[in-house]
Formats: C-alpha cells, structure tokens, sequence
C-alpha cells in the first residue's frame, strides 16, 4: 500500500503546483489553476455587487450633503464604505464561497481530509505500538509531509487567484478545455482507496506483548486456575454437574 501510496503522491509532485512556478514545466498552466478555482473569481465578482450600492452612495455624498465640511465627509464615505465592505464580507461567511457550489471545491477539502486521515493512523499507531502487531508508524511521515506541501501550495494557488483581477467571463473563455478537475478527482479516488484499506488493516491489527509479559500472564491464568480448580466446593460442584451424566457403574469407576 506504501508503493501505491508514493506513486499517487508522485503524480502529485509532478503537478508542479507552486504559484512561484511561471507555469511552463508543471502538468497545468496558470490558467487551468484558475479553473480549479473559479469559485473565488465568482465569490469576488459578488462581493463588489454586493459592496457597489455603498461605494456608490459614498461616491455622491460631495453632492448630497455639500454643507458637510469636507473632513468629517471623508469619514462618513470612508465609514460606510467599510460598512458595505462588512455586510459584503457577512453574507459570503453565511453563505460559505461561491466556490462551495462548484464541482471542484470539493478537491481542496478532501485533499486536506486524506492528509488529516493519514495523521490519525501515524497517531493510533503511535499510541498503540506496544500492544498492536503492524502499524504503519514512521512509514507515514513522508507521505504527510508531502501532502500537507501540496495542500500548502493549493491554498496558495487559490489565494492568488483570488488575488487577481480575473473576470469569470474571461476565464470561461480561456479555461473551456482544461483537464485539471478530471485529473485531481483521478488521483483523489486512487489516494482514497488507498487510505480506507490502510485504515482497515489498522482495524485488523493483532494484539501482542512482550515475551516476558506473554510469560507471566500465562502463570498467572495458571496459577489463578489451579487454585480455583483445586478448591473443594468447586470441584463438588464440577462434579455434581459432571456426574449427573454418568451412569452409576460409571460414577463409581470414577470415584475409584
């Protein structure tokens, strides 16, 4: 499973998903990463709809209110101008991203849900190893590492799209014909079959301890037994179970 594991994880290394990048040498352009994240394009593109009345009302106060001196006029347009900003900034919180409604904003998430997975197995292996047989301990450190990179670089990927000043009406233009989504859900399937039979071998595990304790439990039972066994009102009670199976010739014989 750790082949496997690496081999998806190389899939993703060769993405080449650093915003750093120029975009030239990675699987996927600037513009595919785009794509990918065309719910912050949207989510901006409302977010001024939605701050735009208030701008507009700024903007006209010069001539609504002309006796106002003109410092206490830039604070009042500077004041309502962060109030739309607040309202804008509410009503996305409520409602999460417009990124929530796409298809890929789920690819983000559940990248970030196999590398949260990956640790709870380190962890349970962790605390587990001296009772549980297997584990996947130190095995798992690599593939953490490498996907909480990825998702690092996701999150910055997303960060500078929102970043920027794209226009959804030009990335539908140019992003028509992008592979990107198919590609990750691709990876995301093979990397979650991979993790739910990790975790169901985890479930499996065998439960050991030491040769020494193995030792001294097993006297103990021993010793617990011999003397329960030796007790006289237990063993009449074994026996009045016991022999009330046996015939009186058999009773007698085993009496002698």
């Amino acid at each position: 499973m750790l082949e496997r594991l690496d081999t998806h994880l190389e899939d993703l290394r060769a993405i080449g998903v650093s915003p750093d990048d120029s975009g030239e040498g990675g699987r996927f352009s600037d513009t595919d990463w785009q794509v990918l994240f065309k719910g912050e394009v949207k989510r901006k593109a409302v977010l001024r709809e939605l701050s735009a009345p208030f701008e507009s009302f700024a903007g006209k106060l010069e001539q609504l209110l002309p006796s106002l001196p003109q410092e206490e006029r830039a604070l009042f347009e500077e004041a309502y101008r962060e109030q739309g900003a607040s309202l804008a900034a509410a009503i996305d919180e409520r409602f999460a991203t417009l990124g929530e409604f796409e298809s890929v904003s789920e690819i983000p998430r559940r990248f970030k849900t196999l590398e949260n997975n990956l640790r709870a197995l380190k962890k349970d292996s962790v605390r587990t190893d001296d009772f549980l047989l297997g584990g996947w301990g130190e095995d798992l450190e690599k593939p953490i590492r490498e996907l909480e990179e990825f998702n690092q670089s996701l999150d910055s990927r997303r960060e500078k799209v929102s970043a920027s000043e794209l226009t959804i009406e030009k990335l539908e233009e140019v992003g028509s014909d992008s592979e990107i989504e198919a590609h990750l859900l691709g990876s995301l399937r093979g990397l979650d079959e991979i993790v739910e039979g990790m975790q169901a071998t985890e479930e499996a595990r065998i439960m050991v301890i030491s040769y020494l304790e193995q030792f001294y439990t097993h006297l103990k039972v021993a010793i617990i037994f011999g003397l329960l066994l030796t007790f006289p009102f237990v063993l009449y009670e074994a026996w009045k179970f016991v022999g009330a199976g046996l015939y009186k010739s058999e009773q007698r014989y085993v009496l002698t």
